[in-house]
C-alpha cells in the first residue's frame, strides 16, 4: 500500500472498524510480519498474549465477532507522532455466549513502518472480559487449569482434549507440521463452550517441545495438567521394517515423551 503517516493509518483503521468491514479489509493495513500484543488473561479469550503475522490480525477479529457482540465503540482522541499513533477510547459490547454486557476502556498502539502498522498494542481490562466471557458450565474441577496434550489434533489426542475442555481446563494440543490439523478439535470445543489453542511442536525435536512449552506458559501464565499423547506406530512386516522407521518410532514415542515431561518439569512445582 501507498506511503501513510500514522494518523491516516489509525483514523482509517478505526474508519474500517466502525464501518465493521470485513477482516482481511482491516488487515489490509498491517504488514505481512505485524507483531500483535494484547494483554490479559489468555485462559478465557484466545486472541489474548502474543502473535505475529497478518493472520493474528484476521484471527483476532474472527475470535471477538464469533465471541462478542460490540455495542458501541467511542474513541475519544488520537495522538500521532513521527512513527506512532495512540487512539483512545472505550468500547460497550455483549457477550454472545453468556449474554453479559461490559462497557471497557482502551488504548491502542499503532508503530508504522513503510506506510503499514508493523507493531499493535491493546491495553483493555480483558480480565473483566474474560470473567463475563466464561461460561457458568466451564466452572469444572479443571476449572482454572491449563493443560497440554501433544498430539492432540486428532483420534484420541482430540478425545482427551475434549474432555479435559469439558471438565473446565484451557487446552493447548501440539501439532508436528499442518497448522490445519488441529482446527476440528478446536472448533468442537469452542463450540462446547470450552477453551483451546494450538502450538506447533514436532515431538521428535526437543527444542521446538521446549520452546512450545514456553510459549504456553507465557501466553497463559502457567502449566498445570502434560498428556504425552504424541505417538506413531508404523506396521510393516519384519523384514521389510526399516532401521529409518524404528528410529522414527523411538524419536517420538519414547524421547518425545521424555522431552515434554522434561520441559513441562520445570515449570511444575
Amino acid at each position: 500500500m501507498s506511503q501513510s503517516a500514522p494518523i491516516h493509518l489509525a483514523r482509517e483503521f478505526l474508519k474500517r472498524l466502525q464501518m465493521r468491514a470485513a477482516p482481511v479489509e482491516i488487515a489490509e493495513l498491517f504488514s505481512q510480519t505485524v507483531e500483535w500484543e494484547i494483554a490479559g488473561d489468555a485462559g478465557v479469550l484466545p486472541w489474548i498474549g502474543k502473535k505475529s503475522g497478518r493472520k493474528a490480525v484476521v484471527d483476532f477479529l474472527n475470535d471477538t465477532g464469533s465471541m462478542i457482540e460490540r455495542l458501541g465503540l467511542e474513541v475519544q482522541d488520537v495522538l500521532a507522532g513521527q512513527d506512532r499513533a495512540v487512539i483512545i477510547g472505550s468500547l460497550s459490547s455483549r457477550v454472545k455466549q453468556t449474554g453479559k454486557v461490559i462497557n471497557t476502556d482502551f488504548g491502542i498502539i499503532l508503530t508504522v513502518t513503510g506506510g503499514e502498522i508493523s507493531s499493535f498494542q491493546m491495553l483493555e481490562d480483558s480480565f473483566t472480559v474474560s470473567r463475563a466471557a466464561r461460561p457458568p458450565s466451564l466452572h469444572g474441577r479443571l476449572n482454572q487449569k491449563v493443560a497440554v496434550v501433544t498430539g492432540g489434533s486428532r483420534r484420541i489426542g482430540s478425545g482427551i482434549a475434549r474432555r479435559l475442555a469439558r471438565e473446565g481446563a484451557s487446552v493447548i494440543v501440539t501439532y508436528p507440521h499442518d497448522a490445519d490439523a488441529p482446527s476440528e478439535t478446536l472448533r468442537a470445543i469452542a463450540e462446547a463452550g470450552g477453551r483451546a489453542w494450538s502450538v506447533k511442536a514436532d515431538s521428535s525435536d526437543p527444542g521446538a517441545v521446549d520452546a512450545a512449552v514456553n510459549q504456553v506458559v507465557h501466553d497463559h501464565g502457567h502449566l498445570d495438567i502434560l498428556v504425552n499423547n504424541a505417538g506413531i506406530l508404523v506396521v510393516q512386516h519384519i523384514d521389510k521394517f526399516s532401521y529409518e522407521d524404528f528410529d522414527k518410532m523411538l524419536s517420538i514415542n519414547i524421547r518425545g515423551a521424555f522431552a515434554a515431561s522434561r520441559a513441562v518439569a520445570r515449570h511444575m512445582g
